[in-house]
């Protein structure tokens, strides 16, 4: 049995190997975005804080925040995107080798059972990693989500300020605008 699942591997089931090592990979930059996006999002906001603003304030304080989140998570998104799109080719390679190893089949073959349980492999070993995958899509999809929800809060919360912003400067000029007959 080992020697038939060496001689599958070398044969298709390789493919399917490199294509979770690249999964794997993508994972693991895409776990980095989401934690750096986090807690950048996070704010710092103390017991003592009387207006909640102020805190939003002092988030927004660093010039190019706003930009520097939507970045990020227009990052995650790519990522998320992509490693959502490696899972969805384990079952299709799975298949592909399935092919590939039944069109090696002929009637008259003495290897008729090896090619079989080779078509059977690269089905199984797509299958399983599509599965093992897809759970972890369930925990990485909620974070990025969370975070989803987190940046458009920021935004929200920027917008609302700007708006604050501006209706207190226009509260200040409109009496000076008055007094000189505009």
């Amino acid at each position: 049995m080992i020697e038939l699942l060496k001689s599958n591997f070398f044969q298709y089931d390789w493919v399917i190997f490199l294509v979770c090592i690249a999964t794997i990979i993508i994972l693991l930059v895409l776990l980095r975005k989401i934690k750096k996006l986090n807690s950048m999002l996070k704010l710092d906001i103390s017991i003592n804080e009387a207006n909640p603003y102020t805190a939003i304030k002092k988030f927004f304080k660093k010039s190019g925040k706003i930009t520097e989140i939507e970045v990020m998570r227009d990052k995650e998104n790519f990522w998320y995107s992509l490693f959502v799109n490696a899972i969805a080719i384990f079952p299709l390679l799975g298949m592909l080798g399935t092919v590939f190893a039944l069109l090696k089949l002929s009637s008259g073959s003495d290897m008729l059972i090896d090619n079989f349980y080779g078509a059977l492999t690269s089905t199984w070993w797509g299958l399983v990693f599509a599965v093992v995958f897809k759970i972890l899509d369930a925990f990485v999809s909620a974070k990025v989500e969370a975070n989803e929800k987190a940046v458009s809060l920021r935004l929200q919360q920027f917008l609302e300020l700007e708006q604050k912003e501006k209706t207190r400067i226009n509260k200040k000029s409109t009496p000076e605008l008055q007094e000189i007959g505009v």
